[in-house]
């Protein structure tokens, strides 16, 4: 399918439930809100899709992962720790942290101070792109949580653009 290909892939969590039952099922099982577990899903997806193997296969896509990346930059150690006495070598041969720095983060309605500052630690600042989670936030609001990041020039202008025209160069017209 994709194999062979340089691709991009948006991997995006179902934060918003789009049918009635699904919303009645989840405010059943004690969630408020159905984006509430949003940032959970997230680090599930990655973490399935690594460990299935899924990064492995696909070596040529470039995988972006929304919300900047959810719960993976904080649970990253987690991860590391309660797979140490796993073989993963199969999935991640140089480890987990290296297979995460491999993957891209938008920072759709998730680029608050503390957010960000956690996701650049955690990953390098080239494969951070601006999401903006149009309709659910607006993009004005998107900006201006990131301007308080306190982030360089140079900085910004890699989020805001000089990343995603990396990644998809037909941006650059």
């Amino acid at each position: 399918m994709f194999s062979g290909r340089s691709s991009c892939l948006r991997a995006r969590s179902l934060s918003r439930c789009g049918t009635e039952r699904c919303k009645r099922r989840l405010r059943a099982a004690g969630y408020a809100k159905p984006s509430s577990w949003s940032t959970d899903l997230a680090a599930r997806t990655v973490m399935g899709f690594l460990l299935s193997g899924g990064f492995r296969r696909y070596p040529d896509i470039k995988f972006v992962f929304s919300h900047s990346g959810g719960a993976i930059p904080m649970f990253a150690g987690r991860f590391n720790r309660l797979l140490q006495a796993t073989d993963i070598s199969k999935v991640a041969p140089n480890g987990l942290t290296a297979e995460f720095r491999k993957l891209y983060y938008e920072t759709a309605n998730a680029n608050s101070p503390p957010t960000m500052a956690a996701l650049m630690k955690f990953a390098p600042l080239g494969q951070i792109l601006f999401g903006s989670d149009h309709p659910y936030v607006t993009d004005s609001d998107n900006m201006s949580d990131l301007k308080r990041c306190g982030l360089s020039p140079r900085e910004m202008s890699a989020i805001l653009y000089e990343n995603a025209q990396r990644l998809v160069p037909q941006l650059k017209a």
